[in-house]
């Protein structure tokens, strides 16, 4: 018996729920392998600056069940794409423009910590696999966004391709919450009868859970919400349908959790005006929270049992999964732990991103995790600056902001390693902010092989980076 929960809990903590029926088997219907297909050859033959758009389109219409098995290495289709995506941008040397930041270090070393720590804890071979496969996920995601964008214009680009699939994924999500059957069921890895709950049909789409389903729009939606203020009128409109597109999405998933992240969404949206006194207000906040805990007879974490927005909601076990990884801290600090399901009730579970890192490989990984978001707000207050005479800019560049904002307070209650879709949301938002974040002496990473230039090349990307930032002040998308 305790054997069985054991393995249970494993299956939970590796895969994420949804997706255990999936796991180590080929499953392929026609349909989405002919996708994939066109996505793959759109991938070779797209301009760099469209490379992520097939990425993006494969995420929103095809489940993540849907992959190939090769001699017990797991191939979904996302990572079959960036695999496509990856050989393009090394047979063309698409990366050699990439100038590194401080951010691409900070992910970098998260996920080498975090594949360290969970190897030394397994300390069989299949842990190295599966590190592997994740470790590809994250840095392939992420260094295809960071190709992918040179400029505000390539980055424009990608807001208004997630604008658009808002729109087309708007209509199978309506199909879905009208029928309780769920179009993307044809393909597999997504079950064929919409799951309820309180009564509430709960949409889910081609993604694994309705939770994921919400968050993903609505983390998304600040940066498309940005577009409203694009000086092309057709701009707008899409900035505004998309918005409602992506708002009504997240009403169909019924879940408290997106529900959250829209409130989120709202609270940067007010302190936008409030931009340059953020020393202030983060300071205000934490001094806040700390006479709170004070205060309060249970911790502050304990306000998260007491939400429930659309009724059912779980607040008690993320409230009591955190209480348990303080309580357990001795179990998990080191190199983490095997299985949580001794700490209490379904506590296998771990729906906390912030737990889940250091139930993987321990305290340092959780570090690196924070540290990563850190970077990402400390990136973001140095670039909205740069571009405040362009009213579009300014407000696109806070968007990333608030989306890394709702990120932060979403990991409280969804872990999103386990899904190719969530993962990306996350890494489109880093790979943006750190390349347009401000560093005009920054060195080319296809000239580190060129010492001798050093300096000449130092010269010309400082002069092309001032140039840069004083056309995207005046109207750098060429919108005038």
């Amino acid at each position: 018996m305790i054997s069985a929960t054991l393995a249970l809990a494993d299956a939970y903590v590796r895969e994420g729920f949804g997706t255990r029926e999936f796991f180590n088997q080929t499953t392929v219907h026609p349909l989405g392998l002919a996708v994939l297909g066109v996505l793959g050859l759109a991938t070779c033959l797209v301009h760099r600056r469209y490379l992520l758009l097939p990425l993006l389109a494969l995420a929103c219409v095809v489940p993540q069940g849907q992959r190939i098995v090769i001699a017990g290495l797991d191939f979904n289709f996302v990572r079959l794409l960036l695999l496509v995506g990856i050989a393009r941008v090394v047979a063309f040397s698409e990366w050699t423009h990439i100038r590194p930041k401080a951010l691409d270090r900070i992910v970098v070393a998260w996920t080498l910590i975090g594949a360290i720590g969970y190897v030394l804890q397994v300390g069989e071979f299949s842990a190295v696999i599966y590190r592997l496969g994740l470790g590809f996920d994250i840095l392939g995601m992420y260094f295809m966004c960071r190709v992918a964008f040179r400029d505000w214009r390539d980055v424009d680009i990608a807001v208004t391709g997630f604008a658009v699939m808002a729109c087309f994924s708007f209509f199978f999500f309506m199909v879905e919450k009208l029928t309780g059957r769920n179009p993307f069921s044809i393909m597999g890895g997504v079950p064929e009868f919409t799951g309820m709950r309180e009564g509430k049909l709960r949409t889910q789409g081609p993604f694994v859970h309705a939770i994921l389903a919400g968050c993903f729009w609505a983390l998304l939606l600040p940066i498309v919400a940005a577009k409203v203020l694009s000086k092309r009128r057709s701009q707008r409109m899409l900035g505004l349908f998309g918005s409602l597109a992506i708002l009504s999405i997240v009403l169909f998933c019924a879940s408290s959790t997106p529900l959250i992240v829209l409130g989120c969404n709202g609270l940067g949206a007010i302190i936008y005006r409030y931009r340059r006194h953020m020393r202030l207000i983060r300071w205000t906040t934490g001094l806040g929270l700390l006479a709170l805990h004070l205060y309060m007879k249970q911790p502050v974490w304990h306000l998260i049992a007491r939400i429930d927005v659309v009724g059912g909601s779980t607040g008690w076990h993320r409230y009591k999964l955190i209480q348990s990884a303080i309580d357990n801290f001795h179990e998990w600090w080191l190199c983490g732990i095997p299985s949580t399901a001794h700490w209490g009730y379904f506590m296998f579970d771990v729906t906390n991103q912030y737990v889940l890192e250091g139930v993987r490989a321990g305290i340092v990984a959780v570090i690196a995790f924070v540290w990563v978001l850190v970077y990402a707000f400390k990136h973001v207050g140095e670039t909205w600056p740069t571009v405040r005479r362009n009213d579009y800019l300014c407000l696109l560049s806070w968007a990333f902001g608030v989306s890394i904002f709702a990120h932060v307070n979403v990991f409280l209650a969804v872990s999103i390693s386990h899904s190719a879709q969530s993962l990306l949301a996350l890494l489109f938002v880093l790979a943006a902010i750190a390349s347009m974040a401000p560093d005009p002496v920054a060195q080319p990473l296809g000239e580190w092989l060129r010492p001798r230039r050093m300096r000449l090349l130092r010269a010309r990307v400082a002069a092309a980076r001032a140039s840069m930032e004083r056309a995207s002040s005046r109207d750098p998308l060429g919108t005038a």
